[in-house]
């Protein structure tokens, strides 16, 4: 990012992108399988922890993990490294292709890690309530290790993608 600008942290973060895309859909897809279903996960949660969900039928179950979703996903898009990105496309119709797919691609990664801690919740009931507690205890092996491996090298890239966006707003 120093050396190289932006187009440096335009092929880091293709790259960075792709290992979040496959290291988040690896582990969702594993529990969305070991468990039975979105459905299965809301009904277990249900029961487990009703406090977290409302109900358990599928149109229920698909608007509870909807805004689960949605509220992450806003939270974090008003960071700035989002506007500069979209700023920097060479020309205009580039940043409307960005400002059109975003809301398709974060929405899945988003999606995929709310199904990854609602999958840990219902495989680990002793878990706690606390948001924070069901990741570490996803590594801690609550999954294989090499579902684990992809769900790590996914929380890498972004961090490496955060770092280079940070430094790129710091030398503008």
């Amino acid at each position: 990012t120093t050396l190289g600008g932006y187009a440096s942290v335009v092929r880091s973060d293709v790259l960075n992108l792709l290992f979040i895309l496959v290291g988040v859909t690896v582990p969702a897809v594993y529990l969305l399988r070991v468990v039975g279903g979105l459905e299965q996960i809301h009904l277990d949660l249900s029961f487990a922890a009703p406090e977290m969900l409302s109900g358990g039928t599928s149109l229920s179950s698909a608007v509870s993990t909807f805004t689960m979703m949605l509220a992450w996903g806003l939270g974090i898009a008003v960071n700035p490294q989002y506007t500069t990105r979209i700023m920097a496309a060479r020309r205009r119709r580039d940043a409307y292709w960005m400002l059109c797919l975003a809301p398709f691609v974060l929405g899945w990664v988003y999606f995929s890690v709310t199904l990854i801690g609602l999958g840990v919740r219902v495989l680990s009931p002793q878990i706690g309530l606390v948001e924070d507690v069901n990741f570490p205890a996803l590594l801690a092996g609550v999954l294989p290790p090499t579902v684990n491996m992809f769900f790590l090298i996914a929380a890498l890239a972004a961090a490496v993608s955060t770092a280079n966006s940070q430094l790129l707003l710091a030398a503008g």
